[in-house]
């Protein structure tokens, strides 16, 4: 049987839940439009510039030289399929390696930011790209997997923590859910474009010499784009200082 007080208790705790569950709806609502929050690539063209060089970089050329790193070496005939099995094991563990390097490197050199650190790994990238059409032993192609496996796991890692340091802690939720789209359609395009490549010239060679130069022109835009940006913001630090300035002295002489 259900008592009197136990009607009045479950009564007295109605109000409570319900605004438990009104303020974790509210929670939730505010959460899903910041996710959904587009406007962030309208109103800020530094952030318009970022995405399109995730997508260029992290998203069509490393998705694509990727996958073709093994099928040229098979095309070269540089491995055995006991051999290829072993460079992708060797690019996986690069990989996963690479996504712990940017903590230490930010750490060692304080002078690198970890959108300098994304630039320079995205144009690196490219330029072992170029490189490594002329690797022609399975040596030096197990040295060019090994740092580009290297290179693509710790641009993974910078994603998030760019945005944090361009955009602000506040931005982070919403830029990685407007970048994560831009990034999946690079690594759609990516295979796309150099399979048609390769249809259409019958080599390997051109494709890496493709998304080389996209993995260098989306590392020059990043750091070109921090120069920007740090210039304007020590042009708006600067204006704001003089205002400051008169604040203070208009509170020293009304007190």
């Amino acid at each position: 049987m259900t008592t009197d007080s136990d009607t009045s208790a479950n009564e007295s705790d109605s109000p409570g839940r319900h605004g438990n569950t009104e303020s974790n709806s509210l929670q939730n609502k505010k959460m899903l439009c910041g996710i959904c929050d587009l406007s962030l690539l309208s109103r800020n063209p530094v952030f318009l510039v970022y995405a399109f060089a995730v997508f260029l970089g992290s998203g069509m050329a490393f998705t694509a030289v990727a996958a073709l790193l093994f099928l040229r070496a098979e095309s070269k005939e540089l491995s055995s399929s006991r051999d290829l099995s072993f460079l992708i094991s060797m690019y996986g563990v690069f990989n996963m390696l690479g996504r712990l390097l940017p903590v230490p490197i930010l750490y060692l050199i304080p002078a690198l930011t970890s959108v300098r650190l994304y630039g320079i790994a995205l144009f690196f990238a490219g330029v072992i790209s170029f490189l490594s059409v002329f690797a022609n032993s399975f040596a030096v192609y197990g040295v060019v997997t090994a740092i580009l496996g290297n290179i693509i796991g710790l641009t993974s890692t910078l994603l998030a923590q760019v945005i944090k340091d361009l955009f602000g802690p506040s931005l982070v939720t919403a830029g990685v859910a407007i970048t994560t789209p831009f990034l999946a359609v690079g690594a759609i395009l990516g295979p796309t474009f150099a399979g048609l490549i390769y249809d259409l010239t019958s080599s390997y060679d051109n494709t890496f010499h493709f998304f080389g130069a996209c993995s260098d022109t989306a590392g020059s835009f990043l750091v070109i784009m921090e120069l920007y940006f740090n210039k304007r913001r020590r042009k708006s630090r600067q204006a704001d200082e003089p205002r400051h300035s008169e604040e203070e002295v208009e509170m020293v002489s009304h007190g």
